[in-house]
């Protein structure tokens, strides 16, 4: 098999104060570079590794500047057309502006998006290899105030993602929630997601099993380390490979797995919505519902209504058409009458009441599926 990666650590920041440094984003990195190398199947030089720490490659530095990594994402990564695996791993700090997400370099100003490295680039660079399996692992702090020392959390920071990698059809795990913090344990000097991350990858799991394996020992660690709730997001695009392995080389060591604590999801029967009870479908929904929660709350807290207003409006418009293309013409009209439209140039809690009852709608939805 080819197989290739691009593997991202970075604790320390040029243009942040020491409490926003991380401590273990560089330890994760060599982490996962170690598994894929010794368990993956992944030749060594076929890493693309850049850290605080990493040698050059070829003569390529690879401190993780923004040079640096639009170097090794546009020219480098060409290595790895038509790959059968082309992995992504990025453990540091995320930001969000005008609704653009990207990843922050070592000399990246989370002020100035001009600095930093967009999410569509990198995607644009990932889809341009035509590999037959692409992962996106995205274990980063997300915007806001960049949040407390020890942990890399969000605000906005993945809503743009999770649409660009739904329409590219590609694997992306997040190491939480939308608007949710992802924590360090000092103790075990890495990330708990990353931590969990790679010892279900060691067990072979298939893309579903992962997910609950995440969903599960996740919280579980950050509650042994007193550290607050942290769900990872799984995003399987495309739907089909929610039931095969993520490394089928390991198949042939660590036997099926046929011992592991998995939870088999539920069917539904087949009626007006079609192809529903397709894992892409029911996980979109999901998505949707994620990003209404974090309007909604952004509506109630955010000075900025413009801001909130335009996100929902292309939410609002964006849902109506998945209804419509992809489940049902009955979903889509119902979701059309149960509010009133408008653009709700001043109205916010005309906003917030829509929201509320589209979301409601969605999870109502979602919840025939389980």
């Amino acid at each position: 098999m080819k197989n290739w990666a691009i593997v991202i650590g970075i604790n320390y920041y040029e243009h942040l104060p020491l409490k926003k440094h991380l401590k273990c984003a560089v330890q994760d990195a060599e982490a996962m570079k170690a598994f894929l190398c010794n368990s993956a199947g992944f030749p060594s030089e076929n890493i693309l590794f850049c850290s605080d720490r990493s040698q050059p490659i070829s003569n390529i530095p690879t401190r993780p500047s923004r040079t640096n990594l639009r170097r090794i994402l546009f020219e480098k990564s060409l290595q790895a057309f038509e790959a059968d695996n082309f992995w992504f791993f990025f453990a540091g700090h995320g930001i969000s502006k005008n609704w653009q997400d990207y990843l922050l370099p070592c000399d990246g100003d989370a002020n100035d998006p001009e600095t930093a490295i967009s999410i569509r680039d990198v995607v644009d660079c990932l889809r341009r290899c035509k590999a037959k399996n692409i992962v996106l692992v995205l274990d980063m702090c997300r915007e806001g105030e960049l949040q407390p020392s020890g942990s890399r959390g969000v605000s906005e920071v993945g809503e743009e993602t999770i649409k660009i990698t739904y329409q590219q059809g590609i694997i992306t795990i997040f190491s939480c929630q939308l608007g949710k913090e992802s924590y360090e344990i000092a103790e075990l000097k890495q990330g708990a997601f990353t931590h969990v991350l790679l010892n279900g990858l060691q067990q072979n799991m298939i893309l579903r099993q992962l997910e609950q394996y995440l969903r599960r020992e996740v919280p579980a660690l950050n509650r042994k380390y007193d550290k607050p709730v942290q769900e990872p997001l799984v995003i399987p695009e495309p739907g089909l490979k929610y039931d095969l392995r993520l490394f089928p080389e390991l198949a042939k060591t660590k036997g099926n797995n046929n011992n592991l604590r998995f939870e088999p999801t539920a069917t539904i029967d087949v009626d007006s919505r079609g192809q529903l009870q397709t894992p892409s479908q029911r996980d979109r929904i999901q998505q949707q519902i994620q990003v209404l929660e974090a309007i909604i709350e952004d509506a109630k807290s955010n000075p900025s209504f413009a801001n909130v207003r335009e996100r929902f409006l292309q939410l609002r418009k964006e849902t109506t058409d998945f209804l419509s293309e992809e489940v049902g013409k009955k979903e889509a009209l119902t979701l059309v009458m149960i509010c009133p439209r408008g653009d709700f140039k001043t109205d916010k809690a005309r906003l917030l009441n829509e929201a509320t009852q589209i979301r409601n709608y969605l999870l109502t939805l979602s919840q025939k599926l389980n």
